[in-house]
């Protein structure tokens, strides 16, 4: 019959054993997930400090507990580590692959493909590590619990190790449980290498944002100045509208005032001559005169007021208008502006306007600019077709007003070449023009369907290739 004194002894072990096994994988898991929650490359130090609480939980307590990987294309090794209370540091260290007393031996071990490698410091090799470590690599170290030796055991995972640091050896069976927590830093620098490609592309990702929003400040600021040349260009061509309508009545005012100059010499002479008749007479004539200045002086006054109310700055707020009169208006200060430009061109303005508009509430300096910008759009297509030299070809503009269904239509109808089927739909699009370079720099269209619809209207353009454009500005009654 078998001694079975041993038996418990031997379940005892066994149940022991176990036991450790279980909390060794619970720690080896307790690492793995440390590592799957990293959502930052530098939180690699966080793992380290779970390493080292793992050893103090399995009864094995280290000085310190470092992770380093091999960084071979700069001659470096990359630290993260824990202070000798296993607390981790803020930052990472960068140590010389190349320094003799303990990173190149690890290096070397590594290079050699072996899963570990023990560093036992002691004497002046100690003093010179110690040494390194702080003046170099400006690694903290508490010298009071050195004890005259260093002992560093690494095991070794795909791109570094892991380095357990002691004051004595450590015993084999704790060396292969240091290899199997190395083992799972395999899957640790996968999860850290992923992070640094996507810290990576953030960082290329927010360079680009700021380029963009740089450049799009840059755009912002030649559109400004576009917006404002357009702004100039259209105040050209009102200006030169209001010069051409002031100038016939002036023309008539300086002629009279000539003309009564040589009468008031004529009218001396005949009371110098005693003609009394002759005297009476050209009285007369300077009478009739003086009423045609006077009514001639008016009427530049009264055009000049026009213009000025027209011209004031925009407040933006909105005044009853009378949109007849200010579609009148335009039309032909544009007209006379194109005169201007050519004097050999001529066109017939037709017009038709709903008396029973009356006013509505617009502000009348930007319908103003709108129509100034389709009726001198219709003027430059007119000009073109002209050019073209067609028998027949008679220019005309057809402008007309209308109120239905609580809204007021204004048409602004061209026998022009109209506008071709590909790029009817892009005439609003800024910077869009279809005028040589130089001539224009398509805002104006794009300017007054901003300003339709913030009157909450519509503008739209509807064309015949070769032989018309009308466009239909439609703005809300109330």
């Amino acid at each position: 019959m078998e001694d079975c004194s041993d038996f418990p002894n031997m379940v005892e072990l066994l149940v022991r054993s176990r036991e450790r096994e279980t909390k060794i994988e619970e720690s080896l898991e307790k690492v793995r997930v440390s590592t799957l929650a990293m959502y930052s490359s530098e939180q690699l130090a966080e793992t380290a400090e779970v390493l080292f609480e793992q050893f103090r939980l399995l009864g094995e307590i280290p000085d310190r507990m470092s992770i380093g990987i091999f960084e071979e294309e700069n001659d470096m090794i990359r630290l993260w580590v824990t202070d000798q209370h296993g607390n981790r540091l803020s930052h990472e260290f960068f140590f010389s692959i190349k320094e003799p007393t303990s990173m190149a031996k690890i290096h070397a071990a590594w290079k050699q493909g072996k899963e570990s490698v023990v560093i036992d410091l002691s004497g002046q090799e100690l003093q010179t590590w110690l040494q390194f470590v702080k003046q170099v690599a400006q690694l903290p170290i508490d010298e009071t619990k050195i004890h005259g030796r260093r002992v560093q055991q690494a095991a070794f995972f795909s791109h570094g190790f892991v380095l357990f640091t002691t004051h004595e050896p450590i015993a084999e069976e704790l060396m292969q449980l240091l290899v199997r927590f190395a083992r799972v830093y395999d899957l640790t620098y996968r999860r850290f290498l992923d992070l640094q490609k996507a810290e990576e592309h953030a960082k290329e990702a927010e360079s680009a944002r700021r380029r963009i929003e740089s450049t799009l400040i840059e755009l912002r600021a030649t559109q400004d100045q576009l917006i404002q040349a357009e702004k100039m260009a259209s105040l050209g061509e009102l200006t030169a509208g209001i010069a051409h309508e002031i100038q016939n009545p002036l023309n008539f005012v300086n002629n009279f005032s000539e003309i009564n100059e040589d009468l008031i010499g004529e009218m001396r002479e005949a009371i110098e001559k005693g003609d009394a008749k002759e005297a009476k007479l050209l009285a007369n004539y300077l009478e009739e005169n003086e009423q045609k200045i006077k009514h001639h002086g008016r009427r530049a006054e009264a055009i000049v007021k026009t213009m000025l109310q027209h011209s004031r700055k925009s407040t933006g707020k909105k005044t009853a208008t009378n949109i007849n009169a200010l579609v009148g208006e335009f039309l032909q200060i544009s007209y006379d502006g194109m005169q201007d430009k050519d004097s050999l061109f001529k066109a017939t303005l037709k017009s038709e306007y709903d008396p029973d508009i009356g006013e509505i509430n617009v502000i009348p300096q930007d319908i103003g600019l709108v129509l100034s910008n389709i009726y001198n759009n219709a003027f430059y297509a007119l000009s073109e077709k002209l050019k073209q030299g067609r028998a027949g070809y008679k220019p005309v503009i057809s402008v007309s007003t209308k109120k239905a269904d609580g809204k007021i239509e204004i048409r602004v109808k061209d026998n022009g070449n109209g506008i071709p089927a590909e790029i009817i739909d892009k005439v609003f699009q800024p910077f869009f023009t279809t005028k040589p370079t130089g001539t224009g720099i398509g805002l104006g269209l794009s300017l007054s369907y901003d300003i339709i619809r913030m009157h909450g209207g519509l503008l739209e353009v509807i064309s015949k290739e070769g032989e018309c454009a009308e466009f239909i500005v439609q703005l809300p009654v109330k």
